[in-house]
């Protein structure tokens, strides 16, 4: 934790939005795919 709390604040803000933009990327990774998998179902339904 000393390790972290010695960086420049520039360098942890940009850490820890740098995180924040991957976790997003990921969230809507899976919404993509959840979306591809309700799509499917709606087809299956219709047909």
């Amino acid at each position: 934790m000393t390790r972290w709390m010695d960086l420049k604040i520039g360098t942890r803000l940009t850490a820890g939005f740098g995180l924040l933009i991957v976790m997003m990327l990921g969230m809507a990774a899976l919404g993509v795919t959840r979306f591809t998998q309700v799509g499917d179902v709606n087809t299956r339904i219709i047909e």
